[in-house]
């Protein structure tokens, strides 16, 4: 579980040397909704130290969302955040 105010910062290992990293992030709860228009994130094989610049428009104070990452072998990894302010 992971809070922020502004930008969603993490790191992710590029195991398999995938260009651009495939995310979606889901608003959970009653309303679940998927956010539209993300910006672009391009990786580099190993580790890569991530900052995605959502902004607060696009996200609801005091709501809990959660980060779905795929990567070339249809892997799936999770993160709930929550924003803050």
């Amino acid at each position: 579980y992971y809070t922020f105010s502004d930008d969603l910062f993490l790191s992710y290992d590029n195991h398999y040397h995938d260009k651009l990293l495939n995310y979606e992030i889901v608003q959970l709860g009653q309303e679940t909704r998927k956010i539209q228009n993300l910006p672009e994130v391009q990786l580099n094989p190993g580790i890569n130290n991530i900052r995605i610049a959502i902004g607060k428009k696009k996200l609801k104070r005091n709501q809990n969302y959660l980060l779905t990452i795929t990567d070339s072998r249809e892997k799936k990894h999770f993160l709930e955040f929550k924003m803050l302010k």
